[in-house]
């Protein structure tokens, strides 16, 4: 579902929204001017650090950012350890 949506500074912005793994990745295939990716470990479908490498691959120029409320579990660690999280 797609979906226009105001942010501040008076930019708009189109937001694009998937209810599982397969349909995000055919929208930000099917969108190459996409500006990032934010995902949701929790997945319905599919864990969702199992799709970040799949991001990686089938969409490289496409920056992935992983938003997550509860920090516990290693997620993080696990992230790094995986060369999955650019630091600046």
């Amino acid at each position: 579902m797609a979906s226009r949506c105001s942010m501040q500074f008076e930019q708009r912005a189109d937001v694009l929204q998937a209810s599982d793994t397969a349909e995000g990745l055919r929208l930000a295939e099917a969108h190459p001017d996409l500006d990032v990716v934010f995902l949701d470990p929790n997945i319905p479908d599919q864990n969702g650090m199992d799709v970040i490498p799949v991001f990686a691959k089938r969409c490289p120029q496409l920056p992935v950012i992983v938003l997550k409320a509860d920090c516990s579990g290693g997620l993080f660690v696990r992230l790094l350890e995986n060369q999955e999280v650019g630091l600046p």
